[in-house]
């Protein structure tokens, strides 16, 4: 593995989840806040048989928002609903600025409503996902979408991490609405595209995404419009895609959007191990982050987060199931224990989260450990 600023520690297996039907239903939901604007969406849902309004299969499913690329149909990423849904995901197609002149701010603002406005089916008994969603959401897209998950993300409190497919900057610029997104970012990046080059596009908006825990995964060989399927006016912009085949590049997404939304979205404490795992052994990646997970019990499945690494003067720590705070030492290289102040924070899904401040030791690699639970992190102080 190449370019890996973060160490991940995770070994777990597959957990196998049960292969399900798709639904599909059509949407219109009204922004009453900008002159009752009028948003299609169509949603493809976890269902006992395939087709239109069929029944929701049993149980509640989060929600990933999906925004297209510039002039691209919802139907070019059939791809990624047939991926996702069958492995529990309602998938919410947003089908407004599909022309040649897209509204950037608009489209970012169509994301987040229906992000936020989509529960409100949940409570339509005569919906099919009645009962059927939980509060979970994600906010995806690709090239002009990827960009416009940014514009929507920006100070957004309501969603849980957002996935950008090839991201393109956007008027107003995506690089700098990504000094106010504060969730978890994923980025995927084709270092072959020839549609938004990843110098221009790809890696500024990454490094300019304030998250503390955030992952860009340059894929060697990877083309732009290989995130969807083939047919779209997409392939008529890029004359020169990279080696790497549709069908390989289709797969390396299914994995790494799956495992990240498994563990962001239904908590899974598994998945985040299958991502690493996954990554560190596909010679086609490259992976940069800044995020430290760990989960060290199997019969447990306690799962820690710990971010951001390097650290400044504070950082965050997530503990889930039955991790302490109490239990938490922190030490520098020659093993000594270093006093530190922690704050209670918000919680989180199956726990809590900690700031700990560590403004007062000096610059240098620390260690912070859980001895009751057998897990260690390697810190750096810049």
């Amino acid at each position: 593995m190449k370019n890996l600023s973060t160490t991940f520690l995770i070994l777990f297996p597959m957990v196998l989840v049960a292969q399900l039907e798709i639904g599909h239903l059509s949407n219109t939901f009204v922004d009453a806040s900008r002159n009752n604007r009028d948003i299609g969406c169509e949603i493809y849902y976890p269902a006992t048989a395939e087709g239109d309004n069929t029944a929701a299969a049993d149980g509640q499913f989060p929600v990933i928002v999906f925004g297209h690329g510039f002039v691209m149909g919802y139907e070019a990423y059939e791809n990624l609903w047939t991926d996702l849904v069958p492995e529990g995901y309602v998938m919410a197609f947003v089908t407004t600025e599909g022309g040649f002149a897209p509204d950037h701010q608009d489209y970012g603002l169509d994301l987040s409503f229906v992000s936020a406005q989509i529960g409100a089916l949940a409570g339509n008994q005569s919906s099919p996902l009645f009962e059927h969603l939980t509060d979970r959401r994600a906010i995806a897209g690709h090239s002009m979408g990827g960009g416009a998950t940014w514009l929507s993300a920006a100070s957004n409190e309501t969603i849980d991490c957002i996935i950008g497919l090839a991201p393109a900057e956007t008027n107003p610029s995506a690089i700098a609405a990504g000094g106010s997104v504060n969730v978890p970012v994923l980025v995927l990046s084709g270092n072959a595209d020839g549609v938004t080059p990843p110098a221009d596009h790809h890696i500024p908006i990454y490094e300019g995404s304030a998250s503390a825990c955030k992952v860009f995964v340059n894929i060697l060989e990877g083309s732009h419009c290989y995130f969807a399927n083939s047919g779209s006016l997409c392939d008529f912009g890029e004359f020169n895609p990279g080696n790497l085949s549709r069908e390989e590049q289709q797969e390396i997404t299914r994995v790494l959007m799956l495992n990240w939304c498994d563990y962001f979205l239904k908590s899974d404490a598994a998945a985040i191990g299958d991502f690493v795992t996954y990554y560190e052994g596909n010679t086609n990646l490259e992976v940069t982050s800044t995020c430290v997970f760990s989960s060290v019990d199997e019969r447990n499945q306690a799962v820690y987060l710990v971010y951001p690494n390097p650290l400044v003067d504070s950082f965050v720590v997530e503990l889930r199931s039955f991790s302490s705070p109490s239990d938490l030492i922190l030490r520098d290289e020659l093993g000594r224990s270093i006093p530190f102040t922690m704050e209670s924070k918000e919680e989180v899904p199956g726990g809590r989260k900690y700031l700990i401040q560590t403004g007062s030791i000096s610059r240098g690699v620390y260690f912070l450990s859980a001895p009751k639970e057998r897990w260690s992190v390697r810190l750096v102080k810049d």
